[in-house]
């Protein structure tokens, strides 16, 4: 009859001290699911788009130290491969906010994983970590998809929501994605306050230039606290 209050939980700092999730407790009523063996590198991100969680959750955390904390190649691998050993998946999905956002780590991952692990996988992240070379190592890798945010081509409102990418650093990421044959989608947002459909006119006319795999459209949805 009373409502407990626990407070703020904790921002777990090293996250190589964490046990590998229990999977097993639903793979083994839906095994259907380990086909695709779902993972995070790491916790939190380095934007805080005004719309996104990490916009609210940062400052509640700050005081416990980083919000963006990166598991070490080491360990990743070691769930990579703990995970073929118990579950076989014919796929890994990495679920980070923004996967690769270091590039030394990146490049060290990509050579591992093609060594030890082998198993084709797709990731989510953004363009502004996706450099030529990344993409090349990746690739080389596994790479088979990427999950690519853009949602909105017009600058001032990329300032208002504080998306991170450039038109720049998007034009760099497709082309990089397109030269080395990595099948992408890319997110998009309808419903950016102040954009007209001039605005969707030129996100189209970008995205025939370029020509994702799959562009997803989603409506901004507005909740409560967030910038």
């Amino acid at each position: 009859g009373e409502v407990n209050r626990n407070g703020v939980g904790e921002a777990i700092q090293e996250l190589d001290e964490l046990p590998f999730p229990a999977k097993d407790l639903f793979y083994r009523r839906l095994p259907g699911l380990s086909r695709t063996y779902t993972i995070t590198t790491s916790r939190g991100c380095p934007y805080k788009c005004t719309y996104c969680y990490n916009a609210v959750m940062l400052p509640m955390f700050r005081d416990q130290g980083k919000w963006m904390r990166q598991r070490s190649v080491d360990n990743v691998i070691d769930e990579c491969r703990w995970a073929l050993e118990n579950f076989q998946p014919r796929h890994f999905l990495f679920m980070d906010d923004v996967f690769a956002s270091s590039k030394k780590w990146v490049e060290e991952f990509a050579e591992r994983y093609k060594r030890e692990v082998g198993v084709p996988f797709a990731l989510v992240t953004e363009a502004v970590v996706l450099k030529d070379d990344v993409v090349r190592w990746l690739k080389e890798a596994g790479l088979v998809n990427v999950q690519l945010g853009v949602q909105t081509l017009n600058e001032e409102s990329k300032a208002r929501i504080d998306r991170p990418e450039s038109r720049q650093q998007l034009e760099r990421a497709m082309a990089s994605l397109n030269r080395y044959d990595v099948h992408y989608q890319v997110d998009h947002m309808l419903g950016v306050p102040g954009e007209t459909d001039d605005d969707q006119q030129v996100a189209l006319e970008f995205y025939n230039q370029y020509r994702p795999d799959i562009v997803s459209v989603f409506w901004l949805k507005y909740y409560p606290k967030l910038p």
